[in-house]
């Protein structure tokens, strides 16, 4: 999973820009915010117009030392006036190289606007990037097509890794996770204060997000603390029930562990977690990573348990659903038709060839299963989808990853909204094939694939520095980008997603849809096939995935107990709780005992250490290099 991440960095290195601003003669804007005086400047568009822009805003306070993994707090004033023309940092994260790049400080934000007075409508948009990397800068996120409209635009950075999601049960630790997403929230919430000054109008905010930013999207319209902020939504490629959109609980006890520190009182963990050097855990996180096929992540969103703070997600996304307990807004969501194309990519980027995926690749792990339902599962799928083997990127093996990647997930999403009775909602395949789908071209092989890769439409959104030229406005390229910026501005500025020469009507339970192709825009009648086979398959295996359980541990039950997968599998689902050796199975609380208890405990053999909740911990169900690790402290 690491050779993954090395690729999406490769991407998004061959994206990383140049600054395209030009100020020339041209005068520089200034902007009165309630933090300061922002001094901004001025830009070009795709199409040779002018806007403003003012970069590098910071919206909260930096989450630096004793605020490291804590909810984001609001900004500081500043005195004098801020230069607001150069590129935000990023936040912590691994580079192409695997070096650590960014900074903890890194809670900023960009405002581009057509112009400083009037009330345009406002796009916020979260990037995605598995929430372990890129950002929201201008360096990869070229506002340039976007603001060739009226409009005002928005990206931010937000807390990635364990500095965005690092998370204790024990609520007496203030660490209760989610501050990644908490982040994002502070930020709808600068702009729902400031944007006016941008010429913005702070009563009609659109949020869009791709990849992980969809989800984020889809989990605000969730989140009672998010719901009032905005007043429309946009989820490209992932929401909020895909099997890679939420994370693992206690990880701030998993890496605590795995550091060395073995205090009985959690608090004391994090004390240490806070001083501990940003490079040593980065360098445990990359350890622990896994991003592999539908295997559950151990960074990212959680359902939180009662704590007296501030609560972002207080429920399962599905039981929220079920609920109809989420914000009815205009909601356009989607995906590319080809999603799983992203995995030949990665293949033949790494290996030169593309490889089968393995078995425990296949199965998502919210299904419930052994070893006899996995192989009567297997055969199932091979029969509904006709595969002659699992070893063969076939056709269908194609289609079967599609679904088990995207498809199935998007098709639940809409299916439960429908249910709730949202009737505000717009679904789009996205199908398109221009040297504009940069991921897809970044292989020859690939290249020649119609349709359209996972994180292909983020090109046709924002400007990189491989974007080709869109100078000629009869090119395909040119064509094709005024069209789908068109759907969403208009989108932003109205609440639906017309165009005068196409009208998208909203989804019905005939699952009617938008078909956005290379060059022309069809309405369809359910983009979905063998929905029905895995709606029985979860009906069967994964009803507890569904409900108020979802994203429930998987049992690995008649496994190879050497796999590494299952190895690596086992330390992050368990999200192991370190208690201490007594057998009581109580965390203790502030108060359980004096200082010297403390210290004295901190000595503790590792043997003393169970966890209650499974079983004491066992090296050979880790990663051999942590196993290593664990050993030698």
């Amino acid at each position: 999973m690491r050779i993954f991440i090395f690729i999406i960095q490769i991407f998004f290195g061959l994206c990383q820009r140049e600054n395209h601003y030009q100020t020339n003669s041209i005068p520089q804007p200034f902007v009165v915010v309630e933090q300061g005086k922002l001094k901004g400047m001025m830009s070009t568009n795709w199409k040779g117009g002018k806007f403003f822009s003012f970069l590098n805003i910071p919206y909260a306070k930096k989450p630096i030392r004793e605020l490291r993994f804590k909810d984001p707090l609001p900004p500081e004033k500043w005195d004098g006036i801020r230069d607001a023309t150069t590129n935000m940092p990023r936040c912590i994260q691994h580079n192409i190289n695997q070096e650590i790049i960014g900074k903890e400080d890194c809670l900023y934000l960009n405002v581009h606007t057509y112009r400083l007075i009037g009330e345009a409508p406002v796009m916020v948009f979260i990037h995605g990037g598995d929430y372990l990397r890129n950002t929201g800068s201008s360096e990869m996120l070229g506002p340039e097509y976007l603001m060739a409209e009226e409009i005002v635009l928005v990206s931010f950075n937000y807390r990635l890794g364990f500095f965005g999601f690092l998370n204790f049960e024990n609520s007496n630790v203030g660490v209760p996770g989610n501050a990644g997403l908490k982040d994002q929230v502070m930020a709808l919430e600068w702009v729902k204060t400031n944007i006016a000054k941008f010429g913005g109008d702070p009563n009609k905010i659109t949020i869009f997000g791709q990849d992980v930013g969809g989800t984020s999207v889809h989990l605000h319209m969730m989140s009672p603390i998010s719901q009032p902020l905005f007043h429309q939504a946009i989820a490209l490629s992932g929401t909020a029930l895909h099997t890679w959109s939420m994370g693992s609980k206690d990880t701030g006890l998993v890496l605590g562990r795995l550091l060395g520190y073995r205090d009985r009182y959690p608090t004391m963990i994090l004390k240490k977690l806070q001083r501990t050097k940003a490079a040593d855990i980065m360098e445990m996180q990359e350890d622990l990573i896994s991003l592999a096929f539908n295997h559950k992540r151990l960074i990212g969103p959680i359902i939180e348990s009662e704590h007296n703070g501030t609560i972002f997600l207080p429920e399962s996304p599905f039981l929220i659903l079920t609920k109809g307990a989420f914000k009815k807004c205009p909601f356009i969501l989607g995906a590319t038709n080809k999603p799983s194309l992203f995995y030949d990519i990665i293949d033949l980027k790494t290996t030169g060839m593309i490889n089968s995926l393995e078995i425990n690749q296949i199965i998502p792990y919210t299904l419930q299963l052994n070893r006899f339902t996995e192989m009567l599962v297997l055969e199932e799928i091979s029969q509904a989808y006709k595969l002659q083997s699992f070893e063969v990127r076939t056709r269908e093996y194609r289609e079967l990853l599609d679904d088990l990647f995207m498809n199935y997930f998007v098709y639940v999403t809409v299916k439960k909204h429908l249910e709730a009775d949202h009737k505000e909602m717009y679904l789009y395949k996205f199908s398109a094939s221009t040297r504009l789908n940069l991921f897809k071209f970044s292989n020859p092989e690939t290249a020649k694939v119609q349709g359209a890769s996972h994180y292909d439409d983020i090109g046709y959104l924002f400007r990189a520095s491989k974007s080709p030229s869109t100078s000629n406005p009869d090119s395909k390229e040119a064509k094709c980008l005024e069209r789908f910026i068109g759907l969403f501005v208009n989108f932003a500025k109205t609440g639906h997603p017309t165009l005068k020469y196409n009208y998208w009507t909203n989804v019905t339970e005939k699952f009617n849809y938008l078909d956005f192709k290379t060059e022309s825009m069809k309405i369809g009648v359910n983009p979905f096939k063998r929905m029905d086979f895995w709606d029985g398959i979860y009906k069967r295996f994964g009803s507890e995935y569904f409900s108020e359980k979802i994203f429930a541990k998987k049992q690995f039950q008649d496994v190879n107990e050497n796999d590494e997968e299952v190895k690596c599998n086992r330390l992050m689902l368990n999200g192991y709780k370190m208690f201490s050796g007594d057998g009581s199975g109580e965390i203790l609380s502030e108060n359980s005992g004096s200082d010297s208890d403390v210290d004295a405990d901190f000595t503790t053999n590792y043997e003393n250490i169970t966890d209650v909740s499974l079983n004491p911990i066992d090296v050979s169900t880790i990663p051999s290099e942590i196993a290593t690790q664990l050993e030698s402290k």
